[in-house]
């Protein structure tokens, strides 16, 4: 797998787990149950470490070359999904384990 494709992929594998998240309610004000919770922290801390490595990746291919575009893109939507799943697990640490 080539460096510049993980920025990518990392994007998609955490769209795939907002929508699991998203799913069992772990994102709502109410859990529904249909996961347990701890699989969604583990979905959340696993989440969280491939969008900060989708977003480091990124951010080096875009001091590097100024013109990737889809890296910008990739960029912010890694880190909009790393700031999503660290505010999903501290909630669900909050409420629903201690």
């Amino acid at each position: 797998m080539k460096k510049e494709n993980f920025p990518i992929i990392a994007s998609g594998l955490g769209l795939v787990l907002v929508m699991i998240l998203i799913q069992s309610g772990a994102a709502g004000a109410e859990l529904k149950a249909e996961v347990p919770v701890l699989t969604m922290l583990f979905i959340c801390e696993f989440g969280f470490i491939i969008s900060a490595a989708g977003t480091a990746v990124s951010a080096n291919i875009c001091y590097r070359q100024r013109s990737a575009y889809a890296m910008y893109f990739a960029f912010f939507a890694c880190f909009i999904l790393l700031v999503f799943f660290l505010m999903t697990g501290i909630n669900l640490w909050n409420n629903y384990v201690s």
